[in-house]
């Protein structure tokens, strides 16, 4: 940190989990200053894939790709336009919708139909869990309540139990989502002052902590069976109309409303 006080020098720090940071290196006289960027809602999505391909979409192909694409940044929209326009380049052509929609839905490409209903399946009941406790990528408070940080356990862990209700068992499409609620709850449980210690934070490592933070997750998971067994045929008309379409650096299961 001894940067800090060079004079002309500016540290910059971008992290999509604001929550795993070490306290300290937020105090005052260090990283003291924070800066929410959400990601662009549909208005900027149409903007941004309208500047990106020329004007060559009409304002409804506009709004339907804008539609498709709710999980993705600036930069991945520029990517995927730019990867629609140069197949356009190479036949000589005008950049077209269809263009552009076909490298959305690239990472589909590949997969079996018992493989495409599964995706669909945790996609769908991420998704449903994520719209009902109004949990969104592109509006995400800046600073986080403990009722925030427990409705998006309970959004991570959706998808396995979508699986599980409709399918009878559970799949490896979880392993991220596992991985992010459990550094989840091991921030509520054991850095942020929401756990059985109270305002007490810092990292304690054995069994009883990690059975306290099972406890989060287990809790989300049972809040979440309740919302997917209430909007049961929600979920199902959501599973026959297919799966939402990912990002092209996504697998299929990770299209969702939440990050």
């Amino acid at each position: 940190m001894e940067a800090l006080t060079v004079p002309g020098v500016i540290i910059i720090g971008a992290t999509n989990f604001p929550y795993r940071i070490d306290p300290a290196l937020l105090r005052a006289g260090r990283i003291e200053r924070h800066v929410h960027i959400a990601l662009p809602d549909a208005v900027d999505r149409r903007q941004i894939i309208a500047h990106y391909t020329g004007g060559a979409l009409s304002a409804e192909q506009l709004t339907e790709l804008s539609e498709l694409t709710p999980q993705y940044s600036g930069a991945d929209l520029e990517s995927l336009t730019r990867r629609a326009s140069a197949i356009a380049r190479r036949q000589e052509r005008q950049v077209s919708f269809e263009d552009v929609v076909r490298e959305v839905e690239k990472p589909l490409e590949g997969l079996s139909s018992s493989d495409l209903r599964r995706a669909t399946i945790y996609a769908s009941g991420r998704t449903l869990v994520a719209e009902i406790l109004n949990v969104r990528i592109d509006n995400r408070p800046a600073y986080p309540t403990v009722v925030d940080l427990r409705d998006q356990l309970a959004v991570l862990v959706a998808g396995r139990l979508a699986e599980e209700m409709l399918l009878g068992h559970a799949s490896v499409l979880g392993e991220d989502d596992l991985a992010q609620a459990s550094a989840l709850a091991e921030a509520i449980e054991l850095r942020l002052g929401f756990g059985a210690r109270g305002l007490l934070s810092g990292r304690v490592r054995g069994s009883e902590s990690d059975v306290r933070c099972l406890a989060h997750i287990e809790a989300a998971a049972d809040r979440s069976m309740r919302l997917l067994a209430d909007n049961r045929d929600e979920l199902e008309r959501r599973c026959s109309l297919g799966v939402p379409l990912p990002k092209a650096s996504q697998k299929p299961w990770d299209a969702m409303t939440v990050h």
